[in-house]
């Protein structure tokens, strides 16, 4: 979508009048202005690191909620780990619109992809402690390792075990609909060396996968793949049914699995 200059001054001016960051006056310049303005159902936007992405979504959802009226509960961001979180929303608990602030506390309007799927799969109530703990997770693996040594006696290093959870992430976040897809994958390979390397981690995934059944037990990928499914059949979940507006910060750094949250 295009604006001319006289569209993009309006805004930054609106915003000088209107908008303050904790009692300063909120500038915009005319890319993030373009931003602002553009009501495309689909805006991706690429920038450098530091070039104020960030403060471009504040300044969104400040707009949406000031001049368009638009309810708070309708609008989510997603935030790429806790501390991103907290700043989107301590930065907006900050903004006042004609020298009131628009929020009265710190708002939950940005949240995390794991926090987001943890509540729509009903929290605490529902998942209690299903989440498998780290210390849990590293037993796991340490005895599925220990089960293929050759020499019973012979010590499963953390920095092994390590390198199998990234395998067990990756594989998890590319593959999860369908892990038929990494064998394909694997047998794709030329070198054989590597394939004999894929092939076992895929195995120890596999058992890791079987043990956290008999536990009952799930990890963060598989809490945000369920949750996915769960979206995928149903909007009327309280959680979602309202949201009519969705950012994500640092898209770049997303999972295949994510956005389909």
């Amino acid at each position: 979508m295009l604006f001319n200059k006289r569209e993009v001054q309006t805004l930054t001016k609106w915003f000088r009048e209107n908008i303050k960051d904790n009692g300063k006056v909120y500038t915009l310049d005319k890319d993030q202005a373009k931003i602002v303005l553009d009501s495309h159902k689909n805006v991706l936007v690429t920038a450098r690191a530091g070039s104020g992405k960030t403060r471009t979504i504040v300044a969104k959802v400040s707009y949406l909620i000031t001049h368009e009226k638009i309810d708070p509960r309708e609008i989510l961001v997603f935030s790429f780990n806790r501390k991103a979180r907290m700043e989107v929303n301590e930065r907006l608990a900050k903004i006042s619109y004609r020298d009131k602030l628009i929020f009265d506390e710190i708002p939950a309007v940005a949240t995390t992809f794991h926090a987001f799927a943890y509540n729509m799969l009903g929290g605490k109530d529902s998942i209690g402690d299903k989440i498998i703990s780290e210390a849990e997770e590293n037993k796991i693996l340490a005895d599925i390792l220990k089960s293929k040594k050759t020499d019973a006696d012979t010590l499963i290093t953390m920095k092994e075990i390590e390198s199998v959870k990234q395998f067990i992430t990756r594989a998890e976040q590319q593959f999860f609909k369908d892990y038929h897809q990494l064998d394909q994958k694997i047998e794709q390979l030329e070198s054989e060396d590597m394939k004999q390397v894929l092939h076992f981690l895929k195995e120890v995934m596999d058992e890791y996968h079987t043990g956290l059944r008999k536990m009952s037990k799930i990890n963060f990928n598989i809490m945000i793949s369920q949750a996915a499914h769960d979206l995928g059949k149903s909007c009327s979940d309280e959680t979602v049914k309202n949201i009519k507006y969705i950012f994500v910060d640092e898209y770049q750094d997303c999972s295949q699995f994510r956005p389909l949250l």
